[in-house]
């Protein structure tokens, strides 16, 4: 049992005269203020758990050291900064006494009264002169040897509550779980005196002090808050969220909240999710967005996309699908169509029927004809016939450079007057329209000094009802439009072409190519256009070889030359490559292919090639024959006819027209063979491919005619061909030149 001990006076009041900081000393260790006092035995403190230090020198009031113990209440009882109230009595330094009672602080703090008087009632006294006639004052007790009063008590009156006199002692004894405060014995378990405390435990805002079995100061906190450090902080605060003593984690796309269950979590901004602790950026056009590990993924899409690992796919808007699906690159795609209809490409599609004998789906992702009845061909959706007769388009005089060009209602022929006999020319561009089947002149360009003599310096075209011209003049290519009666206006240009290597040409992707060979470097230099998007010609800036003959671009943009290496390789192909151009062989030889006309040169949108010509002199008979691209790098030679003699000159051989890749997939050519070159009867021939590189060719003529010397064919944009050729016909002195055209029926 600890004791403690104090004084009283006959009133009751308790009277100190030395007071400990965690307790009131006896006063028999003070020998010298009583006799008859026992030797006191010194005591041992009993051990103690090292207290919680309230506060450290961090700066913020949150700082707790670098390992707080934030479950555990705080001892509020020691190593306080700076002293707290008393709990009963008044503080006088750093002892809380009774003043009115107390000898050295009697009234006020540092008031003591003389040797021998009394303090009571806050007042000093001097001591009665014989306490044996007169009792003592104060907390003194009466020496009957000489009737002299001592101080100390003799009598349990003397004491305060909870406390007794040892009459040997003459010290007031505080009971068990009391301790001395002021000459009270206070409870030391009450907050207000905890311990051997004469100190109440601080009061934290919303919560209540408490005092541990230990004797140490605690706190308990109100419904909603929790202990952090000496505080109590809200449940709900992002400070300190549920018990955490730490803020709940922020994002720079959201902000931290915390949830009515005492958890973390994040409010993210518009467009974003938290996922795993993190705002992830969700996609936009989802109409449902959920977690997937720390990504934010689509969960429901919209109508008209498909939801394809998180993403909303944009689906094919084609009325004849039945079933979608997403694809290994998570793109929406159609898995089934329509009775009657096949899956190809990217469409449900129906395949010709019309007089055709087989159909199937090709590697141009369109339904197309593999094989006709004999004497048809394939006309887009069916097999058709050519015309027994052709049409007559115009006459004109000296023309050369025939272009037939495709647009989305028909086609455009082009060719160019005089070039070669004034210094004054013009040109003339017509206009096939598909839906009618009548031809109308769309425009006559007038040009000065025009190089109309060189192989497709010109040609005309229309992007749906405008007119359009591209033509080289002195050195420089021209992109014009028809501006008033037979005049034209230039929208971009592109100087520095020498007319030697003018090339020009349309891809099969809409634009419009010039290649011009730059005077300063030799080099050759390719530039494109769009007229529906633009008028400027931009620099491809391909590493262009130095050599070609031929330049194709397909429908996928991707540029491809040919070059008869006559002493090298061979026929070589030039595949572009980002910025340049890697070779392929297509055929060793290193002879002479052909001469100017004899070569063909198309390739689909996989980038397959196929180039018509004649075979390497002297290691095969004369003919015409294709090299095809198979596979990557592989290639194969098939002879397309016998009847084709491109061995002769210019102006004797057999004269290749151009080859075209109709939108089906399906190959056109057209080619004249010479019959009789004394009566210069010249027949037209047409030839045909299915889309698949292994397909067999078929050839059949079309046409007998006088004097023939140009051939061209092309396709409508609902792949019916159509053939074009100009004959001299010397009884028409003024305009001998006659522009001829054969449809199918």
């Amino acid at each position: 049992m600890k004791i403690e001990s104090i004084a009283l006076t006959e009133s009751k009041r308790p009277l100190f005269m030395v007071q400990r900081a965690l307790g009131v000393l006896s006063l028999c260790a003070l020998s010298a203020l009583a006799s008859g006092c026992p030797d006191e035995e010194p005591t041992e403190e009993p051990d103690k758990e090292p207290p919680v230090i309230l506060f450290n020198n961090a700066q913020d009031p949150m700082d707790m050291g670098e390992e707080p113990n934030t479950k555990t209440p705080t001892d509020m009882s020691a190593n306080m900064m700076t002293p707290m109230e008393c709990s009963v009595g008044e503080r006088c330094g750093e002892e809380c006494v009774d003043t009115n009672t107390d000898q050295a602080n009697c009234g006020t703090c540092g008031n003591a009264c003389s040797d021998g008087a009394a303090c009571q009632d806050g007042s000093c006294f001097e001591q009665t002169a014989d306490c044996r006639q007169e009792p003592c004052k104060g907390f003194f007790y009466c020496n009957l040897a000489d009737g002299t009063c001592l101080e100390g008590c003799d009598k349990d009156e003397q004491c305060s509550d909870n406390a007794t006199c040892d009459v040997f002692g003459h010290e007031c004894v505080c009971e068990e779980g009391f301790h001395g405060c002021a000459g009270q014995c206070v409870n030391s378990a009450s907050p207000q005196h905890c311990g051997d405390s004469c100190e109440p435990c601080p009061t934290p805002q919303n919560g209540a002090a408490t005092c541990n079995g230990d004797g140490t100061c605690g706190i308990v906190c109100d419904a909603g808050f929790h202990l952090c450090g000496d505080r109590c902080v809200s449940d709900d605060s992002v400070d300190h969220c549920g018990d955490r003593c730490e803020p709940c984690p922020t994002d720079a796309n959201g902000a931290a909240i915390c949830t009515s269950g005492g958890e973390c979590a994040l409010q993210c901004d518009s467009g974003f999710r938290d996922c795993e602790g993190a705002c992830a950026s969700c996609p936009g056009d989802a109409t449902n967005t959920a977690c997937s590990g720390s990504a934010c993924v689509a969960s429901s899409c919209p109508g008209g996309t498909l939801l394809c690992s998180g993403q909303c796919a944009t689906c094919p808007s084609d009325p004849g699908a039945t079933q979608l699906t997403c694809d290994v690159r998570d793109e929406c795609v159609i898995q089934s169509c329509q009775s009657g209809l096949e899956l190809c490409g990217d469409g449900c599609k129906q395949c010709p029927t019309q007089n055709v004998l087989s159909a199937s789906c090709n590697a141009s992702g369109e339904c197309a004809i593999e094989a006709c009845p004999v004497g048809r061909h394939p006309c887009g959706d069916s097999c058709c016939q050519w015309s027994t007769s052709p049409t007559l388009i115009t006459r004109s005089k000296g023309a050369v450079n025939v272009s037939l060009v495709r647009d989305a209602n028909g086609l455009s022929l082009s060719f160019v007057n005089d070039g070669l006999i004034n210094s004054f020319s013009h040109s003339e561009h017509w206009s096939f329209a598909a839906g009618s089947g009548t031809w109308s002149k769309a425009h006559q360009y007038e040009f000065d000094n025009l190089q109309g003599e060189y192989s497709n310096a010109f040609f005309a075209f229309r992007e749906g009802s405008q007119n359009y011209a591209l033509f080289l003049e002195d050195r420089t290519y021209h992109l014009a439009k028809p501006s008033g009666q037979d005049n034209w206006t230039v929208l971009g240009s592109v100087q520095r072409a020498d007319e030697d290597s003018a090339l020009a040409l349309r891809g099969d992707d809409g634009s419009v190519y010039v290649v011009a060979e730059n005077p300063q470097n030799f080099r050759p230099e390719m530039y494109r256009v769009s007229p529906t998007s633009g008028t400027k010609f931009n620099d491809l800036s391909l590493n262009f070889p130095q050599l070609h003959d031929l330049v194709y671009v397909n429908k996928e943009g991707k540029v491809f030359i040919t070059f008869d290496d006559t002493f090298g390789a061979g026929l070589l192909v030039y595949k572009q490559s980002g910025n340049n151009f890697a070779a392929s062989t297509a055929q060793a030889c290193n002879e002479l292919y052909s001469y100017s006309g004899d070569f063909g040169f198309a390739v689909d949108a996989l980038g397959r090639a196929t180039i018509l010509r004649v075979e390497c002199r002297g290691a095969e008979s004369d003919g015409l024959w294709a090299s095809t691209e198979v596979a990557l790098g592989q290639w194969t030679q098939t002879l397309v006819t016998p009847i084709f003699d491109g061995s002769g000159s210019d102006f004797t051989s057999d004269k290749l027209g151009n080859l075209v890749i109709a939108p089906d997939g399906v190959l056109h050519t057209c080619f004249l063979h010479i019959e009789n070159s004394n009566t210069d009867q010249i027949a037209v021939y047409y030839g045909w491919r299915a889309a698949e590189p292994t397909a067999p060719w078929k050839i059949e003529k079309v046409h007998t005619g006088t004097d023939i010397r140009e051939c061209a064919i092309n396709t409508t944009a609902d792949s019916v061909p159509h053939i074009i050729w100009r004959r001299r016909d010397d009884s028409n002195s003024t305009t001998p030149w006659e522009y001829q055209h054969l449809a199918p029926n």
